[in-house]
Parts: C-alpha cells; structure tokens; sequence
C-alpha cells in the first residue's frame, strides 16, 4: 500500500532519513505537493528517488516549516503500471488529492 505523509503549517518538516525510507519502501513512484504560505500549491512528481529526495532536501531549505503545508506521496505499485501519470497529487474540481486504494 502507498505511504502518504501529511505536513500542516506550524509543524516541523519529517527529516530526509525518513522521506528516504518512505521513498525506499515504496520505489514506484513520488510526489510532493506543497503550499508556500497562500501561493499557489506546487505538484512534484518523478519516478527518480535521488530526484525527489533532492527537491525535498531544496524545499526544506528555502523554507520556514511554519509558512508550508504539503503531502508527500511515495507509490507501490499494486495496480496499473510505474508511470508518472499514477503518482498521486492529482487535481479535480479545485482540490489536490492522494488517496489509498482503488479508484475507478
């Protein structure tokens, strides 16, 4: 099953070792959305494990932990193929959404 990590404002980013062990657990596939305050939310995906753990490792440091809200998204494959199109941070009728499971 997928691993999805919710970050609220005010609260301290997860370290890079466990985003790391998320992203080894689960090699299919990562997404990252994050919100800067009340910019627009931002969608990462890759299937690059050293990619993504890099642009997390950037947006922790460019960043107060107080003004981010994200969900981090580490995929397994249990169903459809490892393409970037089945990371999760998808967008639909003006929310950003991840969910375990099976969609239709």
């Amino acid at each position: 099953m997928c691993i999805i990590s919710i970050k609220k404002r005010g609260v301290k980013f997860q370290t890079s070792e466990t985003i790391a062990t998320m992203c080894e657990n689960n090699p299919d596939g990562f997404s990252m959305v994050y919100q800067v305050g009340n910019c627009k939310p931002v969608i990462f995906k890759t299937l690059n494990k050293d990619k993504f753990l890099k642009q997390y490792n950037f947006i922790t440091s460019m960043y107060d932990a107080n003004n981010v809200s994200m969900f981090i998204h580490a995929r397994i494959k249990t169903h459809g193929t490892k393409r970037i199109e089945n990371c999760h941070g998808w967008k639909a009728d003006g929310l950003i959404f991840a969910h375990n499971g099976i969609l239709p």
